[in-house]
């Protein structure tokens, strides 16, 4: 693998020399953490390079924040993790990478972090709608959505924010809203069955009380 980020192809190899080079640059350019260890360490004797330990990245810290929200007991606790880990989003990961990160989404990176946001972001909203938090849900989903911009369970979740909120505009905005994204995605599609019945299913609590010329 470290071949292939080398010389930007696995249709050819690197000299020892090359890769060498170029990991002694890297290593420098990393520098050393508080104990004076180097951040990448020489490789082994076998030429396996690894790096150190103290070397970690947004996705793993938002990965490993989701899951300690996920299974905390106390729902302040767990909001508080869950805001966290989705905080840490600023973007849509490698939006700004032009070139040379095709093993982003080669080695299904792009789609676990993409379902640890959705998850995340999902779990917040229902927390955060039981203490009627709505804004941090609201909040919540819209970071995910930076990473997974077509996906239905948020566009679910949106629904059954608005739908506790009493928000009947905001309610037809993500119906709307989901419709729209389904299309740019696949034109002429619809909402899954699952999405359509939720939607049916809040819509009847939701308008209720709703004369039916007002509803949509």
């Amino acid at each position: 693998r470290l071949r292939t980020r080398v010389l930007g192809s696995s249709d050819a190899d690197a000299a020892s020399k090359t890769l060498f080079n170029i990991a002694s640059a890297a290593r420098r350019a990393m520098g050393t953490d508080t104990d004076g260890t180097p951040l990448f360490p020489s490789g082994s004797r076998t030429g396996h390079y690894r790096l150190s330990e103290s070397v970690t990245t947004d996705v793993e810290r938002s990965a490993d924040l989701a899951t300690l929200g996920s299974s905390a007991q106390d729902p302040d606790e767990a909001m508080a993790l869950l805001r966290a880990a989705l905080d840490l989003i600023e973007s849509e990961p490698m939006a700004n990478a032009l070139s040379g990160y095709t093993w982003w989404e080669a080695e299904g990176h792009g789609a676990r972090v993409a379902a640890v946001a959705v998850n995340a972001a999902c779990k917040l909203a229902v927390l955060a709608v039981s203490a009627q938090l709505f804004d941090l849900a609201y909040w919540g989903l819209a970071q995910a959505r930076l990473v997974d911009p077509y996906s239905e369970a948020i566009s679910r979740s949106a629904m059954q924010v608005a739908a506790a909120a009493g928000d009947a505009d905001q309610f037809r905005r993500e119906w709307r809203e989901c419709q729209r994204r389904i299309d740019e995605l696949d034109p002429g599609g619809s909402p899954s069955p699952r999405t359509e019945r939720l939607y049916g299913e809040l819509s009847q609590r939701l308008f209720a009380h709703v004369s039916p010329g007002r509803e949509d």
